[in-house]
C-alpha cells in the first residue's frame, strides 16, 4: 500500500473509532462528546505520523547512535 494512502487510512480509522466513542458519550449526556473525541483522535494520529516520518529517512533512523563494532 502506498505510504500516502496508508496515512489517510490511519487518520480515517482514528476518526471512525473516535466517532463511536464520542457518539456513545454524547448519547449519555457526558461532557467531551463527539467533536472532542474526534479532534483529539485526529490530532494525536497526525502528531504520531509526523513524529514517525520526521525521524526516519529512507527507511533508516536519522540518528544512527554509536557503532560499537568499529573495533576502536
Amino acid at each position: 500500500m502506498p505510504q500516502d494512502v496508508e496515512l489517510v487510512v490511519q487518520v480515517v480509522l482514528a476518526a471512525v473509532l473516535a466517532e463511536a466513542l464520542g457518539l456513545e458519550r454524547q448519547y449519555r449526556g457526558q461532557p467531551a462528546g463527539l467533536r472532542t473525541y474526534m479532534l483529539v483522535a485526529i490530532a494525536s494520529t497526525n502528531f504520531t505520523q509526523v513524529g514517525a516520518l520526521g525521524f526516519w529517512s529512507m527507511g533508516q533512523p536519522l540518528s544512527r547512535g554509536v557503532d560499537d563494532t568499529a573495533g576502536c
